[in-house]
């Protein structure tokens, strides 16, 4: 479907940047590089392309570009919590953050609570792969009682 997006708007830098992602989390390694590296070449400042393209280079050891790459993104977005998360993310596979919450700087919501756990940031942009619950398979659920309930009771998985 992106590549059909493409197709008809092939300087779309979110679709292009998109793809190069989609193909990350399907395991397409090689065809993923490809793609980021175009994005990359066509949209050097583009959000898109600089958010993904810093994950996707980090993941596979292009380290100093990524961290280049986040490092920019940060600073023309600083209010952005997905490109501290990328930065720290680059950081922590370059080596060069022993703990990746060290690069934060105030950062707010959920990116702070993620970074904050340095093991956590590798499985969450790792592709292909799911993280597992907390939780045992057979723990309780809760669903609403009813529409317009606030009322919750407990159901087996």
């Amino acid at each position: 479907m992106l590549r059909a997006a493409i197709r008809i708007d092939p300087f779309s830098p979110w679709l292009q940047s998109r793809l190069a992602w989609a193909l990350h989390l399907d395991g397409q390694q090689t065809e993923s590089l490809e793609q980021i590296h175009k994005c990359l070449s066509l949209f050097p400042n583009g959000d898109g392309a600089s958010l993904y393209g810093a994950a996707i280079l980090a993941f596979n050891g292009e380290t100093a570009q990524a961290c280049e790459i986040a490092r920019s993104l940060e600073q023309r977005l600083p209010h952005f919590d997905l490109a501290t998360a990328v930065h720290a993310y680059a950081l922590a596979c370059s080596g060069r953050a022993t703990r990746p919450a060290s690069s934060l700087n105030g950062c707010s919501g959920w990116a702070a609570n993620a970074i904050s756990f340095e093991d956590s940031l590798p499985r969450l942009m790792s592709p292909s792969e799911t993280m597992k619950p907390p939780w045992p398979s057979c723990a309780l659920r809760t669903r609403l009682a009813a529409p317009g309930s606030s009322r919750h009771w407990p159901i087996r998985a």
